[in-house]
């Protein structure tokens, strides 16, 4: 007798960049390590050591400027020190700003919106000591920004220069930025620019950072 077995198998195609002409060429493939493919499309950020935190962190940009420093406050003295820094060039093309940075308590790693220039859109970056990925496009002038509890990202953003800025929310259920890959490739991160503002919510450009406080909802906060 004769069967048959049907076999379905999940692919997932990524696109790495466009191809070169050629008159005569072959490939090879190292087949014997593990997802050869994994390192040239998707970056992998370590999660932020916070062991050793005791006191707030400041992201801020250098003078003169070359990047930023991710440092340690100790808020009794004002005293700053650093801890790492962050390079203009981790990234192509190299960044501008770095703002609306954030620890996900999901992963346990630092976020932050970068910009390059008007002429690009701002994305939301996943960073370490040494590794920074692209993770989604977001609203081109994506400003400050923290996590809730629950991994929500949460950022003041506006849709284009001269929009009115507002707040915007980017749930797990929807838009999911622990389980987003991160790229070294921008034009890969998944797109959420689209994600409209909170119009209840609409702030001034006056907002320098957001926080997130645990509170009852019936009980006023003076």
């Amino acid at each position: 007798s004769s069967s048959s077995v049907s076999i379905v198998l999940a692919v997932r195609l990524v696109y790495v960049g466009a191809s070169a002409e050629v008159s005569s060429a072959d490939g090879m493939v190292c087949s014997f390590v593990a997802d050869p493919y994994e390192e040239i499309t998707e970056r992998v950020v370590g999660a932020f050591n916070c062991s050793n935190q005791r006191g707030p962190l400041l992201v801020l940009k250098t003078s003169p400027y070359v990047g930023y420093n991710v440092s340690e406050v100790d808020v009794s003295t004002a005293q700053q020190t650093t801890l790492f820094g962050l390079s203009k060039d981790m990234t192509t093309p190299a960044f501008t700003y770095l703002n609306a940075a954030a620890i996900n308590p999901i992963d346990g790693k630092a976020y932050a919106c970068w910009y390059a220039s008007s002429s690009l859109p701002s994305y939301l970056v996943r960073f370490d000591a040494t590794s920074m990925a692209f993770v989604a496009k977001m609203p081109r002038y994506a400003g400050s920004g923290v996590f809730t509890s629950n991994g929500t990202y949460v950022c003041y953003a506006s849709e284009d220069v001269g929009e009115p800025s507002g707040i915007i929310a980017f749930p797990p259920s929807t838009h999911n930025v622990a389980a987003a890959v991160g790229y070294t490739d921008r034009t890969l991160a998944v797109d959420w620019s689209g994600v409209k503002g909170v119009t209840a919510c609409m702030v001034d450009e006056s907002v320098s950072d957001h926080n997130m406080v645990l509170a009852d909802h019936n009980v006023a906060l003076a």
